[in-house]
Order: structure tokens, then C-alpha cells, then sequence
């Protein structure tokens, strides 16, 4: 069973998608989600702009607390450039901090 969280056409559309508070408010959205459904997307349409730090929290924390198989339960849909950029390079830079945190000593 799969869940859908809207970012740009519900009442989060107002909240500006770039700070850590607004990203740790989608995380906990996120973690109750995965918690009831084995898949969830996070649909994108009409968000123009996020910030680094905003998906961060979002996906980044949760990528560092369960590691990068997190993101095969997750997929992102209606992203323009800007928000894959984004979301890419939180996925890259958090796994590779994972591995490392992770590290054989």
C-alpha cells in the first residue's frame, strides 16, 4: 500500500519550502507515512522552489537515521530541475555520510 503527501496543493503550499522547521514538519508527516504504507510519493506539482535545508531535514535526517534503503520506499513526483538538483545532492552527500558514520573501525 502506498501513500501520497502533496506539497504544493494543500495547505503547505503556503509554507515557504525552505526552512529546517517547515522540512522537520514534512519528516514527521513522512515518518507516519512509512510507517502505515510500505511505499510513500512526495508530489512536487507546483512547487517551484525548495532549499537545501529544507529537503535535508525532510530527506536528509531520514536517510542518516535508517540509512539510503530509505529512498527505495520513497519516490518524488512533478519535480522541476531545481528540486531533482536538490534532492540528488541531499541523497548523495547523506548516504555517503551514512557510510561513514557506518564505517568499519
Amino acid at each position: 500500500m502506498a501513500s501520497m503527501i502533496k506539497l504544493g496543493l494543500s495547505e503547505k503550499a503556503r509554507v515557504f519550502h525552505g526552512s529546517r522547521a517547515a522540512g522537520q514538519q514534512l519528516r514527521f508527516e513522512i515518518e507516519d507515512a512509512l510507517n502505515a504504507h510500505d511505499r510513500v510519493t512526495l508530489d512536487f506539482s507546483g512547487v517551484g522552489v525548495v532549499t537545501q535545508s529544507y529537503i535535508d531535514e525532510a530527506v536528509g535526517v531520514l536517510i542518516l537515521q535508517f540509512g539510503p534503503s530509505v529512498l527505495q520506499r520513497l519516490s518524488f513526483k512533478n519535480c522541476n530541475e531545481d528540486v531533482k538538483a536538490v534532492l540528488n545532492y541531499v541523497a548523495g552527500t547523506r548516504s555517503e555520510d551514512y557510510f561513514k558514520q557506518n564505517a568499519p573501525s
